[in-house]
């Protein structure tokens, strides 16, 4: 976690959320790895931010056997690149390291996570090859490991470090000394880094909207004429800086325009899928068995915990597909009603994006639908209800 007061931003490591799943934290947006179905080591890692921070330079680095994601956050004066990472085979990755730290653009840069590294040096109880890969990359990159002053992860072995933070040494004079939190249930035990400088605080910009009925066309028409208005104000010669600050103005004008020609959708509404009460219980069982097994050290009744908790987990996966099954049904059916070659579109687009192959479709209010605009209607339904798990449900023609 990496906070001013409260916290503002929270790294997850094996999140085990699945593609089909969605997890959402009241007041904050997240970046997201999903867990992917017979992967070897990716087991999901999540940024989740204060919908308050200004943010930039949202990346995916990578997906494989070393996770990592990244964001710039804004600071009072300049800005603050902090990266999140699972690392199960670092050998193969020091160039992902080398990057994050080589930026030319921040001199503040944080790396947080469960890296699997261990070494004497930083605190560990010993040593292993990717310990030892990150000391010799702390030396030829000049950032500093730190961790907690308590131990902060459990095995059967003992208590150990495995919980690490790569600081730049700019970025070292704003860090307070971390501090483990409470026990959660989990073998690792959270860890707060606080910052004694205040991250810049905005008013949320981003509403959840349902884009389908935002006629493109007209939304680019609208867009030009606020530009020319706009544009004389910045002047001849006006630098990426001078944008920036001027920012607010363009958010402002995207805002009011999605609050008049797109449809909310608010945390009680249908189109944001949620998990069901059963769901939630379930959850809540099967952390109650893991942490017994974290504990057990008896043969047989290990066995028993791991059988009863692979039968909630298929429990728990039958349950959510229902769910999102039955919200995906009810949004095929209203784009049926409205445009009958949707889904011939939709399959052709899943395979082929050849013009000439895909069927005509019809805005609401009736006019040719542009190939951008259908494109823009296919990658938001996949996002939105992560339909490659569901294509099994089309509605008939």
């Amino acid at each position: 976690m990496l906070s001013t007061n409260p916290v503002d931003l929270l790294i997850v490591n094996e999140t085990k959320l699945k593609q089909h799943d969605d997890y959402y934290l009241k007041g904050y947006y997240s970046l997201d790895i999903k867990w992917k179905s017979g992967s070897i080591a990716s087991t999901g890692t999540s940024i989740f931010y204060k919908s308050t921070l200004r943010v930039k330079n949202l990346k995916i680095v990578s997906e494989e056997l070393c996770e990592f994601v990244t964001i710039d956050v804004r600071l009072e004066k300049t800005w603050i690149k902090i990266g999140g990472m699972y690392s199960k085979y670092l050998s193969k990755y020091p160039s992902l390291i080398k990057n994050f730290f080589a930026d030319k653009h921040t001199s503040l840069s944080i790396l947080l996570g469960d890296l699997n590294d261990k070494c004497s040096s930083f605190g560990c109880m010993g040593t292993n090859r990717d310990g030892f890969i990150l000391k010799k990359l702390s030396k030829s990159f000049g950032f500093s490991v730190i961790t907690s002053k308590t131990p902060n992860h459990y095995s059967p072995g003992g208590w150990d470090y495995l919980g690490l933070a790569l600081v730049s040494l700019s970025a070292l004079q704003l860090l307070e000394e971390p501090i483990t939190i409470n026990d959660i249930g989990s073998d690792h035990l959270p860890i707060l880094y606080k910052l004694n400088v205040t991250p810049l605080k905005v008013t949320p910009t981003f509403i959840r909207c349902n884009l389908t009925p935002i006629n493109w066309d007209h939304y680019r028409k609208s867009f030009a004429i606020y530009l020319n208005k706009f544009a004389p104000q910045l002047g001849d010669n006006f630098s990426g800086e001078d944008l920036e600050k001027s920012s607010n103005s363009l958010i402002g004008f995207i805002k009011s325009y999605l609050e008049i020609h797109s449809s909310k959708i608010t945390s009680n509404s249908k189109k944001i899928p949620l998990t069901c009460k059963n769901v939630a219980v379930l959850l809540k069982k099967k952390q109650c068995i893991r942490n017994k097994l974290c504990r057990c050290v008896d043969f047989h009744d290990r066995s028993v915990l791991k059988n009863e908790m692979f039968a909630i987990s298929q429990e728990i996966r039958r349950s959510t597909i229902a769910a999102k099954n039955k919200e995906w049904k009810a949004e095929c059916n209203k784009l049926h009603k409205a445009n009958p070659n949707f889904w011939k579109v939709f399959g052709k687009l899943s395979t082929s994006k050849s013009e000439e192959a895909i069927p005509k479709l019809l805005n609401q209010d009736r006019s040719p639908a542009s190939l951008e605009e259908i494109y823009e209607l296919y990658k938001y339904l996949r996002c939105l209800f992560s339909c490659s798990l569901h294509l099994g449900y089309v509605p008939s023609s």
